[in-house]
């Protein structure tokens, strides 16, 4: 049986998604990326699955609409069950300095 590993990736960001997730099959095809386009969809995704289904990775966005994705850890934080799951905040926003 071959072994893969399972990415949920999380961005508003249509093209941002797109080119991650190409980017990472193409460093490793055993890699199966997941992808969604906001934490309410992800929280959503995440709370339907059985534990032994569970990504072993979330790369998540900071700057979403609906839940960031600090806020989206805040509420995995409390559960138990993600404990496991490895949790990755991304951001291609800029930051201004004052």
């Amino acid at each position: 049986m071959e072994e893969h590993f399972d990415v949920l990736l999380v961005d508003d960001d249509i093209d941002d998604l797109d080119l991650t997730s190409a980017i990472i099959q193409s460093l490793c095809p055993a890699i199966i990326v997941h992808t969604l386009t906001n934490g309410m969809e992800a929280l959503a995704c995440l709370e339907r699955l059985p534990d032994d289904t569970l990504p072993d990775l979330l790369l998540i966005d900071f700057n979403m609409p609906l839940l960031t994705g600090a806020e989206v850890l805040e509420r995995l934080a409390k559960e138990e069950r993600y404990d496991r799951l490895f949790k990755i905040v991304l951001s291609t926003g800029g930051v201004i300095l004052k």
